[in-house]
């Protein structure tokens, strides 16, 4: 039995995904300063298993974190320019970010397509309930206690 409309293939993907997002945002960064060259992964948090679960090439993801591409309008050549440690993490957080909302906008169309053809003439229609616990985050210490007046709350 699967969740509605979504095979088991779809399933194994969306965990698949979401396991890389997790392991890419996990990823540091450190320069060396020496070498002039873009920040590199460090050895602590090397992005080996969300790699593998993206299909993509270490070395091919480092040089996008690295460095940053663009074509100079004059002579059309391609400048490569390194990135600082910061602005590498940064393009990691743009990718996760990236992965996630093309993830969420699948999501939120598979679950649309299968309430579309969900037939339930008790209703006539069907229905979706989302709950936001929205403040849950803001305290540094989250209780039980909390998480039962924001669902109240809600």
């Amino acid at each position: 039995d699967t969740r509605p409309g979504f095979t088991s293939s779809e399933q194994v993907e969306v965990l698949r995904i979401t396991a890389a997002i997790v392991h890419l945002g996990d990823v540091g960064l450190v320069m060396d300063e020496s070498r002039g060259e873009g920040p590199h992964f460090d050895e602590d948090t090397r992005p080996g298993h969300a790699c593998r679960l993206l299909g993509v090439e270490m070395e091919r993801l480092r040089k996008v974190v690295g460095f940053r591409s663009r074509v100079d309008p004059i002579s059309k050549a391609l400048i490569e320019s390194p990135h600082t440690q910061e602005s590498g993490q940064g393009v990691i957080l743009i990718i996760c970010k990236a992965l996630y909302a093309r993830l969420f906008n699948w999501l939120i169309s598979r679950i649309n397509t299968a309430m579309a053809r969900a037939d339930d003439s008790s209703l006539g229609y069907s229905i979706i309930g989302l709950l936001d616990i929205y403040g849950f985050e803001v305290f540094e210490l989250n209780s039980f206690e909390q998480l039962c007046i924001n669902f109240a709350n809600e």
